[in-house]
């Protein structure tokens, strides 16, 4: 696993090691555990005893998702060069309302600079009705600055007032603001059964 690592890493000279293992992870959330060994295993048996690059192991990456999910395949080069290319990471700001959730992105800032850089954001939500974190999966991707979507067709549906939480169990590498009424709506059950809530999020 150390080599793996090593191999992995030494891809990414651009960025930091830390950033390269908080995107490897997010992407191995998003191929699930099987996919992600899948791809590793194409990688090193075609690239044992020769020279890789990252193209190598998006290639060895695509054919696994291609083979597991062959109805609606990612497109990892695209999705990684947005990762690998930029610095630093997003922060997802999320405005809910009774029939509406709107999703923007922007780089995360400690000052006041401004980004236009933007990423492809694996984006995954849990509502109050179904508070279940254990699903890492996206339910869509996020590649433009901003997305809204409807309760009545989204993949999980909400009514009125009812708790929502982005990126379950912190699986993504990006950063998540809410409106003020999320907020309140978070730290409320926060100070109830704050237990129906991952530690990792309640972290966050």
């Amino acid at each position: 696993m150390v080599i793996i690592l090593i191999l992995l890493f030494s891809l990414f000279d651009i960025v930091s090691y830390h950033k390269a293992a908080s995107v490897f992870h997010m992407i191995q959330n998003v191929l699930l555990e099987s996919t992600w060994t899948k791809g590793l295993n194409y990688f090193l048996n075609d690239r044992a005893y020769n020279y890789y690059n990252a193209k190598h192991l998006y290639d060895a990456l695509q054919k696994a998702v291609n083979q597991d999910s062959p109805e609606d395949p990612i497109d990892v080069a695209n999705i990684m060069t947005t990762w690998e290319m930029q610095g630093g990471l997003p922060v997802l700001h999320v405005y809910v309302n009774e029939t509406e959730i709107t999703f923007t992105q922007e780089r995360f800032l400690y000052g006041s600079e401004e980004s236009e850089n933007i990423w492809s954001v694996p984006i995954n939500y849990i509502v109050g009705s179904n508070l279940d974190f254990s699903i890492t999966l996206p339910d869509f991707w996020l590649h433009e600055r901003s997305v809204t979507i409807q309760s009545g067709s989204a993949p999980k549906p909400w009514t009125a007032n009812e708790l929502v939480i982005v990126n379950a169990r912190a699986s993504g590498y990006y950063r998540v603001n809410y409106d003020t009424l999320s907020w309140a709506r978070i730290i409320n059950h926060l100070h109830g059964p704050f237990h129906e809530i991952d530690p990792i999020n309640r972290g966050q």
